[in-house]
């Protein structure tokens, strides 16, 4: 698996990387890319097409099927900023976007959805990151101080601030945790990881 954030670097791409505001999506997914002996291949832009966070993130989807041509979307999406993916559903219709079928492959957690826009059929896998859905939920940073854990045996609170000291008093950084994470390790801990296995799963 190759993630690239340019399409001058490559002559085809799989799938569109969407996400909110997060930070840290493309070092996790730079992380995982050699776990997967695979041609897939994922376009990450470096500046996103509209500046949204969470399920806002959908509008960029026409625009890409319109401009670009492209009909698969990898969406990812903290807790803090998911209601329920029929609440996804009805942004999609919202957009023009006709649902042909809507699968919840992990509860609460992965879904997918076939949808046709402007007479082109398009795939569109939605991962919600973090474990915790009460007010205070940190969606990806919670996976990350699971992840932790898992590694180190040391618990770090799912706080941006506090998760980087914690990896530079280790001399790490995030794309090499992952990188050196065990697939166990990785399966308990990052929505990302699963939902690309699934992907992984079915394309190849």
């Amino acid at each position: 698996m190759k993630v690239v954030e340019s399409l001058e670097s490559v002559g085809s791409i799989d799938f569109v990387v969407l996400t909110g505001d997060g930070i840290w999506e493309l070092r996790v997914l730079k992380g995982i890319q050699k776990k997967f002996p695979c041609t897939l291949t994922l376009f990450y832009p470096k500046l996103p097409l509209l500046k949204k966070t969470g399920k806002s993130v959908y509008e960029a989807i026409p625009v890409y099927v319109t401009k670009y041509r492209v009909n698969k979307f990898f969406v990812l999406c903290d807790n803090e900023h998911h209601k329920s993916f029929d609440e996804d559903l009805k942004i999609l219709k919202n957009l023009n976007i006709k649902i042909l079928k809507a699968e919840e492959l992990v509860e609460d957690r992965i879904f997918y959805i076939l949808g046709e826009f402007a007479s082109r059929e398009l795939e569109i896998y939605v991962a919600i990151q973090g474990f915790n859905r009460a007010k205070d939920c940190k969606g990806l940073n919670e996976e990350i101080s699971r992840l932790i854990y898992l590694k180190f045996d040391e618990e770090v609170e799912p706080d941006h601030g506090k998760i980087r000291k914690f990896l530079r008093k280790k001399r790490i950084d995030l794309k090499e945790l992952v990188e050196q994470a065990g697939v166990k390790y990785l399966q308990s801990s990052l929505t990302i990881y699963n939902a690309l296995k699934i992907i992984h799963n079915r394309e190849f």
